[in-house]
């Protein structure tokens, strides 16, 4: 998914610049659809949260289709 889907292109290419010379990661970690995290752990606290919803969202979605086929 492109995380930039409601940005110009012109404005893509000047964000991503910005990243290029940020350094000092002053411009916080980028979160898809969410907020920007202020440190890298917040933002792999965060993914890793969303991904383990994400597997129980599905062990779900196939323990219902497994039961109404049994």
């Amino acid at each position: 998914m492109n995380r930039f889907v409601q940005r110009k292109p012109l404005q893509n290419f000047i964000h991503g610049m910005g990243r290029v010379v940020d350094l000092g990661a002053t411009l916080g970690v980028y979160r898809p659809n969410k907020v920007y995290a202020s440190s890298g752990n917040e933002a792999d606290l965060q993914a890793m949260k969303e991904d383990w919803e994400a597997v129980g969202k599905d062990l779900y979605t196939a323990l219902s289709i497994y039961e109404q086929e049994n």
